[in-house]
Formats: structure tokens, C-alpha cells, sequence
């Protein structure tokens, strides 16, 4: 069994008569035999597919991950920048004629 020139597999048929196989039989082999390539290509195609697809999942989850740390980071760093707005609010009036900075 071949494909592209390479060898899959090998089918191995015997008879208990000693007669030679008809051309009809020779036939509905190559035709099996192709059918066979076909079935194994794609039951490796499909295995790649799966491999290719968990690594895809582990990818996506890292990237979840990340992405869910940088939101809490960015949560602090709101949370931080609205707590110094709130005390420059509150300083403004209580220290006149002082510039607070924080921009």
C-alpha cells in the first residue's frame, strides 16, 4: 500500500488452493488498498488534529491566565489612582496656595 510514493502497509493474502488470484481479485485488492491508505491517512491526520487542538486549549488557558492577572492589575491600579484623586480632593482645600502633582 502506497501513497505519494511511500510505503503504509502491506497486505499479505494466501489461498489454501495452489490457483492464481483472478483479475477481478487483483482489482478488488488495489481497491481495499487504497481504501486502507485513505483510512490510515486520516486516522493520522485526525490524531494531529487532536494534539494540535489540546495545544491549542493549553495555549488558551495560559492566555485566560495572563489576561485574568492583568485585569486584577488593572483593577489595582484604578482602584489606586481613584484613591489619589480622592485625597487630592481632599488636600486641595486644606493646603492653599500648595500645588499637589500626581498627574
Amino acid at each position: 500500500m502506497h501513497r505519494e510514493a511511500v510505503t503504509i502497509g502491506v497486505i499479505v493474502l494466501t489461498r489454501c488452493q495452489v490457483e492464481r488470484f483472478t483479475d477481478k481479485h487483483i482489482e478488488i485488492l488495489k481497491i481495499f488498498a487504497d481504501q486502507a491508505v485513505i483510512a490510515i491517512q486520516n486516522v493520522r491526520l485526525f490524531t494531529e488534529i487532536q494534539k494540535k487542538s489540546r495545544q491549542l486549549e493549553i495555549a488558551r488557558d495560559e492566555v485566560q491566565a495572563l489576561n485574568k492577572d492583568l485585569e486584577a492589575k488593572v483593577a489595582a491600579q484604578v482602584g489606586e489612582l481613584e484613591r489619589v484623586g480622592r485625597l487630592r480632593r481632599f488636600l486641595a482645600p486644606q493646603l492653599p496656595g500648595h500645588r499637589l502633582s500626581g498627574r
